[in-house]
């Protein structure tokens, strides 16, 4: 061992042939003229053991929480944040059969989804994807969708299992994992428009319209529905009018339930009251290629969308569901 053990140091200054000794030992150190040779070493020995210490990993494999109203199929991406060289991995999603079923698995941008099974009676479904040439950042594993088949305001964690995550070397990563949920919502309790029949062609841009209510509900979130297989979203929504309302919401980015605008406070809309929106959008968004049209809950106008090359329509209604929860 390198303790217990002398360090000798030869002295050859002219006339003096004395030899220094430092003596090293696990109860300290005798004194000499040249502590600096011990303590130099001391800090290169140090520094060699931190930098074999592991690091707490940053990595993060997550889906979001989710809701719709019975019948409706919502796409949730599993996401893997802040990963360096992924090349593939294993993942798998339990729930409760009786509310949700899953009916289909696609790719992530950067992922390709290999195999997928589901079964629908044990409330499972296993998804293997890969990248051959390795990503790095925020990572789409796969986009998994449900089928809300439960009654209203029943509800199911998602929750996930990595049996496999490696970067393109077959090295593992390691990832924290933050599960979602599933909420069915009662019909009496949103307004929605639900998905388009053709929502292509579709691009982003910034509506403005107005929205009428048909019972009065309380909201606190905004759903964008988007284009299968894609991150389609709204970055900004206001809403003003009626009864003193003026709500705001601000897309945090591709974290979480990142499909939601949380509102800075819930707000009332009161049935037969005309409301102002304006709804920013990002990616591709699904499209109502109408100038108005009959939601469940009321009716949404279109008066101006300016899409993302400046050209402006009146027959551009954003797809999208207001809704409340706890």
């Amino acid at each position: 061992m390198i303790f217990n053990s002398f360090l000798d140091i030869k002295n050859k200054v002219k006339g003096d042939t004395e030899d220094k000794r430092v003596k090293v030992s696990l109860r300290g150190i005798t004194k000499t003229k040249t502590p600096i040779i011990f303590l130099s070493f001391l800090l290169i020995f140090v520094a060699g053991f931190a930098l074999v210490i592991p690091q707490a990993s940053a990595t993060t494999v997550s889906i979001g929480n989710f809701s719709s109203a019975h019948g409706e199929t919502i796409t949730a991406p599993i996401l893997i944040s802040e990963v360096e060289n992924y090349g593939t991995g294993g993942i798998s999603v339990t729930y409760n059969p009786a509310v949700v079923n899953v009916t289909s698995v696609s790719d992530g941008p950067d992922s390709g989804v290999v195999v997928w099974t589901a079964n629908n009676t044990a409330g499972i479904a296993a998804i293997s994807a890969w990248n051959l040439y390795g990503v790095s950042g925020d990572v789409v594993f796969a986009n998994i969708s449900f089928t809300a088949v439960g009654s209203p305001g029943s509800s199911t964690p998602l929750n996930l299992n990595v049996t496999t995550l490696a970067d393109i070397d077959y090295d593992d990563i390691l990832a924290a994992v933050n599960n979602g949920s599933f909420s069915i919502l009662s019909q009496s309790s949103l307004f929605d428009t639900g998905t388009s029949e053709k929502p292509y062609p579709s691009i982003f841009g910034t509506h403005n319209g107005t929205i009428k209510s048909d019972q009065t509900i309380t909201v606190n979130r905004l759903y964008t529905y988007a284009c299968p297989g894609t991150g389609g979203h709204a970055e900004f929504v206001r809403i003003w009018g009626g009864n003193g309302v003026d709500a705001h919401a601000t897309w945090v980015g591709y974290v979480d339930d990142w499909h939601n605008l949380t509102f800075d406070e819930s707000f009332t809309l009161e049935s037969g009251v005309e409301y102002n929106y304006t709804i920013r959008t990002g990616s591709y968004p699904q499209i109502i290629h109408a100038s108005d049209y009959n939601a469940t809950g009321g009716k949404i106008t279109c008066t101006e969308f300016v899409d993302a090359n400046g050209l402006i329509h009146e027959n551009r209604i954003p797809a999208i569901r207001l809704f409340y929860v706890q």
